[in-house]
């Protein structure tokens, strides 16, 4: 079988675990971490549009309070591949969030096996495109004074997938106020 083809059959597998656990259900459950006070909350995702071959991303930073901070998205350049998407997600988000100065942030993704793999103690050994966005994933984490990597639920992901799915051709940022297409689900 040629590598191109188990490369994708991987992927696949890997963006079905994802969004299934071992139980069948939609959204695995992993253990409530202990929030630290102040800290600032970051969603991030990734979006897929087959029809177009485009992939684009979404991130919102939230208060400790979970009020509006500030939000961004825009496309990604990378194959039509769920896993690679989504760590390019976490990495842009990360040096989104960099730029704009923040230093402490709870980060939360819907995608296990990146949250997983940023988690780990030590680096894994990917020789690879994949493996060198985790890389460099890691080195902009070890730019923060305070960074915790949470998996969360798609159901709970909503604001950043909505962004991911909203991107447009090129990188934007709201400061002041979220997006349009935003508020009906804030109002929720």
């Amino acid at each position: 079988m040629p590598q191109a083809v188990v490369r994708m059959i991987h992927s696949m597998v890997a963006g079905w675990r994802n969004r299934f656990d071992a139980t069948g259900q939609e959204g695995a459950v992993l253990p409530l971490h202990i929030r630290r006070p102040g800290v600032l909350q970051c969603f991030v995702d990734a979006s897929l549009f087959p029809r177009t071959g485009r992939v684009g991303f979404g991130g919102i930073l939230l208060s400790p309070e979970g009020q509006f901070w500030a939000a961004c998205n825009g496309p990604l350049c990378c194959v039509q591949d769920p896993l690679v998407a989504e760590a390019l997600a976490c990495r842009e988000v990360l040096l989104w969030l960099r730029r704009r100065g923040v230093r402490e942030v709870e980060l939360y993704s819907d995608c296990l096996s990146v949250v997983q793999l940023l988690c780990q103690e030590v680096s894994p050994d990917f020789p690879s495109y994949f493996g060198g966005i985790i890389d460099g994933c890691r080195a902009v984490l070890d730019e923060f004074d305070f960074i915790s990597i949470n998996f969360v639920r798609r159901s709970f992901n909503k604001f950043a997938h909505v962004l991911a799915r909203g991107c447009d051709t090129h990188f934007i940022v709201w400061d002041i106020a979220p997006p349009s297409f935003l508020l009906p689900l804030m109002d929720q």
